[in-house]
């Protein structure tokens, strides 16, 4: 196994970066307005799609944030000198 030297700071920035991007990924679901001229069925249609867009959505962003924890954790655990962590890696 190949161990790369990481900066600990580039670690740090990846994080907050993920926790921006998923922040902006639940902002971006709200529906658009309809227009009450469309027939029934193509506003049914519409709300339908924008309903499945705002699960996916909500579920890339608790990925993200999931993946944002992961990284400030490993950061975290490289800054402080972890030598469990460190065996483990170097393992």
């Amino acid at each position: 196994m190949t161990v790369l030297s990481v900066d600990p700071d580039d670690l740090e920035l990846f994080a907050s970066t993920l926790a921006t991007r998923a922040s902006v990924v639940s902002c971006c679901v709200a529906p658009p307005a309809v227009d009450d001229g469309l027939p029934p069925r193509t506003r049914s249609a519409l709300a339908e799609a924008w309903a499945t867009l705002a699960q996916r959505a909500t579920a890339l962003a608790l990925e993200l944030d999931v993946l944002h924890d992961d990284v400030a954790t490993t950061a975290a655990r490289y800054r402080d000198g972890d030598d469990a962590f460190a065996a483990a890696l170097a393992s």
